[in-house]
């Protein structure tokens, strides 16, 4: 297959580093799996990041004209994608708002069937909430005091409530020790409210799925390879084999997850 793959077995691939292949990983890798990690871009630290997404060449996604930046955007005919390209894939660029879908959601005929999914689904919301640390934004900007007065002039001020985020807010620009996973994460800088959620500014705030952000339990502490990009899985008679995009960014470090 990949060289890096080679050098051992593996019991799980997982394609992506996002919020998806993240999670697969770890439950995996609590049951005592190996598990082999492929992710498209690079392992990005606090200093690759943009200080502006006009910086195209460090925020944009577009390798054949030479910007390898974490945000990809994806055009196709009736709609345009955004996603995420580096390690921590989606997260890095979610502006760290955790909506929940409205109970129409759940209904729709194509799945509502099967299963209650909303009391199905339920407690891993409230995972996912606590293990990114989510909150109300504290404080209401000028665009949430406007959209408030729009919901009180229409009769529907009971339906507006302020954006729930996976930011640390604590005490601006102060950095404290990690407050979400009992002292054993990385130290958080209180927001600062400049606005740059998106584009992930090193003070670190908010929470991503970078392993310098999110950490991983001591005890699954072990070596995840990242190998090149992995755009498709082909066919061949030994079975199926990544076939790498036409022109990857040069190959990552080996990712270590470590508490």
């Amino acid at each position: 297959m990949l060289p890096m793959a080679a050098a051992g077995h593996w019991d799980w691939i997982v394609i992506g580093s996002g919020f998806g292949g993240s999670v697969c990983a770890l439950r995996l890798a609590e049951k005592g799996y190996r598990v082999l990690v492929l992710e498209q871009g690079r392992r990005l630290r606090a200093g690759d990041f943009p200080r502006s997404n006009w910086n195209l060449k460090r925020w944009l996604w577009a390798p054949r004209l030479g910007f390898r930046g974490p945000f990809r955007i994806s055009f196709m005919r009736h709609l345009t994608a955004f996603s995420g390209v580096g390690v921590g894939g989606g997260s890095l660029i979610y502006a760290n708002t955790l909506p929940q879908p409205a109970p129409g959601f759940f209904r729709a005929p194509g799945w509502s069937g099967l299963a209650d999914w909303k009391r199905e689904l339920e407690p891993h919301y409230a995972t996912a909430l606590r293990m990114l640390g989510a909150i109300p934004v504290p404080e209401l900007a000028p665009a949430d005091r406007a959209l408030r007065e729009v919901a009180r002039a229409t009769g529907r001020e009971a339906d507006f409530a302020p954006t729930r985020v996976a930011v640390y807010f604590g005490q601006p620009g102060v950095e404290a020790p990690d407050p979400y996973f009992d002292g054993q994460g990385p130290p958080r800088t209180g927001c600062t409210s400049c606005g740059g959620c998106i584009i992930c500014l090193p003070a670190r705030p908010h929470k991503t799925l970078r392993p310098d952000n999110l950490p991983l339990p001591a005890s699954l502490a072990s070596s995840i390879p990242l190998p090149p990009p992995v755009v498709a899985l082909g066919s061949s008679p030994r079975g199926l084999r990544p076939s790498p995009s036409r022109r990857p960014p040069p190959p990552p470090p080996p990712l270590a997850f470590s508490a």
